[in-house]
């Protein structure tokens, strides 16, 4: 029994030696050598024993090799201890002098060696070994799972061990307790035997068993408490605090590559300090080290991030992959010391890891489905504020529609009515003739707000930005206005720093100025009053526009500038689509600008706009294109007829009726290539060319004009519905135009390009604006013995009212009246579609400033003194501009021929 019991025990842990041997070749640790040599000890007896078998004795210098070399286990057990945990300091020197103390007599003596010197080895033996063991024990309790059991297993193993030795050395003291202490000897050997082989070389069973129930609660706490809200940081932050525990690791932290960069997906104990560090320390891992799993020693390395991360998290990282795929996340475990059984650790945690990255993989589409959900939410509720915000446009502007639609179809339906004189002609009242016309103009309004607005958002929005002074813009747009505030008794400030000049589209700017003050006058009581501010702040132009009005709710602000919006009570609501303030926004924001409003209800409104502002002085200047345009001379050879490419009869006939009266001669084309034959056939003077043509459209039939030789040269001028200025001027037209065109728009187009005919023209039509009744007589004096019709104002309204109502040629305006001054005069022409391509020539006694000039400039001919010269400047000006009664170089509409340089006054004329 005696034999067997040997046998099983030296197979035993031969069978250890020979795997931690393996295990050693293969990976080159400290932790596999040291095992090793723990177990080369207790293996010898295994090898000295088929040694007998096989050649009977054995010398004595092996047995006492075999001998010394199972009293140095303890001391590399103790050495392996130290690698996983420290030891009790001077432990191993200490350890080291009673091993040699008492191994080398018996190295050099043998069997003769002294029994006191035999029982101290086997005391030292014992110590040593229990001390191992205890610090095995201590270690195994800051484990989990099978890692934790397999220590406590090797702490046993190593307790057995030692009391084998103690029971065998009471043997050789006491020889009466013989029998007794080989019978405990046997069974701790054993013991330690078994022990060893299931922390060492446990049956896959028994792993599987120790791992799955490690699993199991592991699992139970990556789920957490039932919580429904973890994200996946929360997912691998729970997976790497559990990583730590279960390796008694300093630190630890998921790692994954996205994009070619390495990203942080959780981590325990690793501060916002050594993340970085570590992020850069997971872009230096060899994959090779990856794929083995070894443990790296960040002591050893030379760079700078893994020395930091070495004091700061711990000297030793372990990387193993939670997948297999390159991308998949990678665990990196920092510890102090090495770890034994780091394979059931990474069984374990690559499971583990397997679990998480599902469960934040569920997290994540969870998450992507409620941020899903939120996103159709909103669009939900913003496509019904959006349906409700078109019910309310449709609603608006079927009223918007329907008033002007009203006034066109009732008064036109009135002109049939009335009867016919012997020519087939009616006479109506002009009344009804304005009626129609404010009726077109206020659906071409609405029509070109909701454009202007689809242009902005389909960004196609096309700006002409020119330097301009601000006094002379706002002027303008204020005396455009004034006759609105006047009829509610509404006064109107201006109180703008001079010297103020903008970088923008000047139509533009009007269209904005235009908005703001219309919803002022219309929002603000009889009696009250609109105030327009602006300074320079920093790089930027600040208008202001307040006004005493009803005001905003506060809850309102927001929604003031959102398109088909009227913010208030819906009976407080006044006529309008709610298109104009966010139109106003959003060419502000085209210019670079911005704008905000403050309100209180009851007390008024203020919104503030801002510009870019310009350094340089105010000085107006046109757009290159437009100044191209204006620069071209009228063609010298006296021919006036005009073809007409057009295929909608009624727009020919417009048309038509247009130019016969001023004395063009018309020819009609209803598609491209009728046209080009007529063209070939007989060229025109000029061309007007409409886009949307049968066949072949006018892009093409303007290509193929510039294209002729013959025709190249003969001026185009697109009138279309099709607002693509830009295509049409790059293909080589001369100008375009935008249906609906006015007729002054159409015949100052015109006449740009050709001469007139005298003969065809009425005398030409002055309008005189002077308080002064001798200032009027002496103009007057000048004018008809030279042929000219002259219309007479005493005061600048008037001079307004006139100019609308009678077709002039040219003003003549004085600047300081009682009324309305010059300055508001000439500013409330330029902005009126109507009046804004007459010409204006300034005859006053004032002493123009620098900022006087500076709003004046671009807007008038020039500037005759009044005095002892006046009528003989005046003469020399209207021979210069005019030319004569019937004439000279005014276009073809009796429009002068105006200029947009600065203020020059005549030599000797002031």
């Amino acid at each position: 029994m005696d034999v067997v019991i040997a046998l099983v025990v030296e197979v035993g842990f031969a069978v250890i030696f020979g795997w931690s041997l393996i295990t050693w070749i293969r990976r080159r640790d400290p932790i596999s050598r040291e095992v090793t040599l723990v177990f080369s000890a207790l293996g010898s007896f295994f090898v000295l024993a088929i040694v007998k078998q096989v050649f009977g004795a054995i010398p004595e210098p092996i047995t006492r090799f075999v001998v010394v070399l199972l009293l140095a286990q303890p001391v590399f057990t103790l050495r392996l201890v130290g690698l996983v945990r420290p030891l009790p300091r001077g432990a191993l020197p200490v350890v080291y002098l009673a091993f040699a103390a008492t191994a080398a007599p018996y190295l050099a003596l043998g069997t003769a060696t002294p029994q006191a010197v035999l029982l101290a080895a086997g005391v030292v033996f014992a110590v040593t070994e229990i001390v191992a063991a205890l610090l095995l024990g201590a270690t195994a309790r800051a484990r989990v799972g099978s890692a934790r059991l397999r220590m406590a297993l090797a702490s046993v193993a190593t307790l057995a061990l030692a009391f084998t030795i103690v029971v065998a050395s009471a043997r050789s003291v006491s020889p009466a307790a013989a029998d007794a202490s080989a019978a405990i000897s046997r069974v701790l050997a054993i013991l330690a035997t078994i022990a060893y082989l299931a922390a060492f070389l446990p049956p896959k069973p028994l792993r599987d068993l120790w791992q799955g129930m490690t699993a199991y609660r592991a699992i139970q706490d990556l789920l957490g408490s039932g919580e429904s809200t973890a994200g996946p940081a929360e997912i691998w932050a729970r997976f790497a605090r559990i990583a730590r525990e279960a390796t008694s690791a300093g630190a630890v932290a998921v790692i994954a590559t996205r994009d070619g960069s390495e990203v942080l997906l959780g981590s325990d104990r690793v501060g916002p300090d050594q993340a970085g560090a570590a992020l850069r320390m997971a872009e230096r891992i060899e994959p090779a080290t990856l794929a083995s799993g070894a443990e790296v020693d960040l002591a050893a390395s030379s760079a700078d991030v893994e020395t930091q991360l070495a004091s700061a998290l711990g000297r030793f990282v372990r990387v193993m992959s939670l997948g297999s795929n390159q991308d998949d996340p990678r665990l990196y475990i920092w510890a102090p010391r090495r770890a034994l059984f780091a394979v059931d650790d990474e069984r374990l945690l690559s499971a583990l890891g397997v679990q998480a990255a599902i469960l934040a993989d569920r997290e994540a589409m969870k998450a992507d489905q409620v941020q899903l959900s939120m996103q159709l939410g909103a669009t939900v509720e913003a496509l019904q504020r959006a349906s409700q915000a078109k019910s309310d446009f449709l609603a608006s502007m079927s009223h918007e529609l329907r008033t002007p639609l009203n006034a066109i179809l009732g008064f036109s339906e009135l002109m049939r009515s009335e009867p016919q004189d012997a020519s087939g002609q009616i006479a109506v009242p002009t009344e009804w003739i304005d009626h129609i016309q404010r009726g077109g103009q206020h659906l071409l309004a609405l029509v070109n707000d909701v454009l202007d607005l689809a242009k902005i958002e389909a960004g196609r929005l096309e700006l002409d930005p020119t330097q301009f002074d601000v006094v002379s813009a706002v002027s303008e747009s204020v005396a455009g206005l004034r006759p609105l505030a006047e009829r509610k008794s509404l006064a109107v400030e201006v109180d703008i720093d001079r010297d103020l000049s903008v970088v923008a589209d000047r139509g533009r700017f009007r269209q904005v100025l235009y908005n703001l003050l219309s919803n002022a006058i219309k929002y603000t009581h009889p009696n009250g009053r609109i105030t327009i501010s602006g300074r320079r702040e920093g790089d930027a132009i600040r208008l202001a526009v307040a006004d005493t009005g009803i005001g905003i709710a506060g809850k309102d602000l927001d929604r003031v500038f959102d398109e088909f919006q009227q913010v208030g009570d819906r009976e407080g609501h006044t006529d309008g689509t709610g298109l104009g303030l966010a139109l106003t926004r959003r060419l502000l924001e085209a210019h670079g600008g911005r704008i905000q409003v403050e309100s209180e209800p009851g007390r008024g409104s203020t919104f503030t706009i801002s510009f870019p502002a310009v350094s340089s002085p105010a000085t107006e200047t046109e757009a290159p294109r437009e100044k191209a345009i204006a620069e071209r001379q009228p063609v010298g050879s006296g021919r006036r007829d005009v073809l007409i490419i057009e295929d909608d009869p009624g727009a020919a006939r417009l048309l038509r009726a247009y130019l016969e009266p001023e004395g063009y001669g018309v020819r009609l084309a209803a598609d491209g290539e009728v046209a080009l034959g007529e063209a070939r056939r007989e060229p025109p003077a000029a061309i007007l060319l409409d886009v949307l043509l049968p066949g072949i459209d006018g892009w093409d039939v303007l290509r193929r004009l510039k294209a002729d030789p013959v025709l190249r040269d003969i001026p185009v001028v697109i009138v279309t519905v099709v607002d693509e200025r830009d295509v049409g001027l790059a293909l080589g037209a001369a100008d375009y135009l935008v249906k609906p065109v006015s007729r002054t728009a159409l015949l100052a187009a015109l006449a740009r390009y050709l001469a007139p005919s005298r003969a065809s023209r009425r005398p030409m039509r002055i309008l005189a604006v002077d308080d002064e009744p001798s200032a009027l007589d002496v103009i007057d004096a000048v004018l008809r013995p030279a042929g000219f019709d002259l219309v007479r104002a005493d005061g600048g309204r008037e001079a307004i009212d006139k100019a609308r109502s009678t077709e002039v040629d040219l003003v003549i305006c004085d600047l300081v009246m009682p009324d309305l001054d010059g300055f508001d005069v000439v500013a409330a022409l330029k902005a009126d579609p109507a009046t804004n391509r007459v010409p204006i020539l300034i005859v006053t006694a004032h002493d123009l400033t620098e900022a006087d000039k500076a709003r004046l400039n671009g807007q008038v001919l020039g500037v005759v003194a009044k005095g002892a010269g006046a009528s003989a400047g005046l003469r020399d000006w209207l021979a210069t501009v005019l030319g004569g009664p019937n004439g000279g170089s005014a276009g073809s509409n009796g429009h002068a021929a105006t200029t947009n340089g600065h203020l020059t006054p005549t030599p000797g004329h002031g």
